[in-house]
């Protein structure tokens, strides 16, 4: 709620003292929310609820995205701030996530250290066993009586003008002794100060609670250098499509709804069960959902909609501040489509929306040009499986409706016409005459039949009327498609 709309106020606002002041202000919240994060981690670690999500990466282009962090203070206080290294990349299985915060937290640490005009300095080096990866600063230094105290918890050295937590440098031991590594520090009084974190190579080290991802190869190949221009045309873009928020804090649920009525029709429910009376009554194109609300939770709305014969096209994406990997598991086991931590950035929740939906269409799209073709079909989905299975069992009978189809299916003829436009792009009675027809055009390419009786034995109540859906669908009467052949 501080940072989403502090970003937006950041780009929008023009040159000036009010710019800056919003960026000091965004500068103070992302550090706010730094101090959180880290005492969430710390909570985790204390409780044995961290674990490692190993991936191979190029540490020498992640040192430098970190590094890149700081260039603006480096500047401002006219810091010698350089990266040193003899390699161009250097591979290594780490936690990406956690090697970040390391760097960040040791960087950190000794930007706050040094005063301006000072030298702040990254190593990297590579030995047989291991990679070595040190910073070191010429500020005040680190007192005797204090060194073996720096990676304790809640350790300040008390300089009033340098405030902490005194967590960051604890943090960073714990991620560091996660991958079976070490970290320790040197410092003379007013001359230096060296942290040296050591990493072993390969990954033989890791036990089975490490969960090993694919590798993040790509994070090498110029991401910084995107053309973003693409995804700002998504973005502003208005749709036809309803998305309904469900979200029981008020000031989130009203910043969503601005944020999204840009580009979207947008309703809203405070909780879960008033989430499914609104799912049940209007036409809703996917749903955006916190997890922890009142009487019904993001959790078993999922699990209802999805379980749902009605219900269960719509895509739910849940929005949650919990961040264990068995949460994200739990949603994801229930049918969620997408799941977004908390705090999120809303450009990346509209992309995500867009995204779906426009997977959505395109799978519509192919439906519909398979349906339409005189080729044979194939469908996954079970909803659809039953509804072809009707429809093949009393395709030939004239008197057969999609009211009648409705009642077998246990669905109301609305919601009924809902699942199948969603899915397929038609209507169901367009369906019906479509695979009537398509039955039809079977029947006259094995030549079973005049085209009298084939419009007969598919179900149409007269060959004239056969003859203009078939013209209308194929652009070719049924007397040329058997000369055709």
């Amino acid at each position: 709620m501080i940072l989403g709309p502090l970003d937006k106020m950041a780009q929008d606002a023009p040159t000036g003292a009010f710019a800056d002041d919003i960026r000091i202000v965004k500068k103070n919240a992302e550090r706010l929310k730094r101090v959180i994060d880290q005492l969430l981690d710390f909570r985790k670690i204390e409780n044995n609820k961290m674990g490692l999500r190993i991936t191979k990466m190029d540490l020498v282009f992640l040192i430098q995205e970190v590094k890149s962090y700081f260039n603006n203070l480096a500047q401002s206080k006219r810091i010698d701030y350089t990266f040193l290294h003899e390699m161009d990349s250097l591979f290594v299985w780490v936690d990406t996530d956690k090697m970040e915060k390391i760097l960040t937290n040791l960087l950190s640490n000794a930007f706050k250290f040094t005063p301006e005009q000072g030298k702040i300095t990254i190593r990297l080096r590579e030995e047989e066993t291991e990679v070595v990866l040190s910073v070191e600063d010429n500020g005040e230094g680190i007192s005797l009586e204090n060194l073996a105290s720096v990676f304790e918890r809640f350790f300040t050295s008390g300089q009033s003008y340098a405030p902490g937590t005194g967590i960051g440098l604890h943090l960073t031991r714990e991620f560091v002794l996660m991958h079976k590594g070490s970290i320790h520090v040197e410092s003379e009084q007013g001359e230096r100060t060296v942290f040296t974190v050591r990493i072993p190579k390969g990954k033989s080290h890791f036990d089975e609670s490490c969960v090993f991802l694919s590798n993040a190869t790509e994070l090498s190949s110029g991401v910084a250098h995107l053309d973003i221009s693409q995804v700002q045309e998504t973005l502003n873009k208005k749709y036809d499509y309803t998305i309904l928020i469900v979200e029981d804090d008020l000031d989130i649920r009203a910043y969503l709804q601005h944020e999204l009525s840009g580009h979207f029709n947008v309703l809203i429910a405070e909780n879960g069960i008033k989430a499914l009376d609104i799912l049940l009554k209007e036409n809703v194109s996917l749903v955006v959902s916190d997890v922890m609300m009142p009487e019904m939770n993001g959790f078993e709305l999922c699990r209802r909609v999805k379980s749902d014969m009605a219900l269960s096209h719509i895509p739910v994406i849940l929005l949650t501040a919990l961040s264990d990997d068995s949460q994200r598991l739990y949603g994801f086991e229930g049918g969620a489509d997408e799941y977004i931590q908390k705090p999120f950035n809303i450009e990346i929740v509209k992309l995500r929306i867009i995204k779906l939906l426009e997977e959505r269409n395109r799978l519509r799209e192919v439906f519909l040009k398979e349906i339409q073709s005189p080729a044979g079909l194939s469908f996954d989905d079970l909803f659809m499986r039953k509804f072809i299975a009707l429809i093949e069992e009393s395709y030939s009978d004239p008197d057969f409706s999609i009211e009648k189809g409705s009642e077998k299916l246990g669905l109301s003829r609305v919601h009924l016409y809902r699942k199948v436009k969603e899915l397929s792009g038609i209507t169901p009675t367009d369906f019906l005459r479509n695979y009537r027809l398509k039955k039809a055009s079977a029947l006259l390419k094995q030549r079973s039949g005049t085209i009298s009786e084939v419009a007969y034995a598919t179900g149409f109540g007269s060959p004239a009327y056969f003859s203009k859906c078939f013209k209308a669908v194929y652009n070719i009467t049924p007397t040329e498609f058997i000369e055709s052949l």
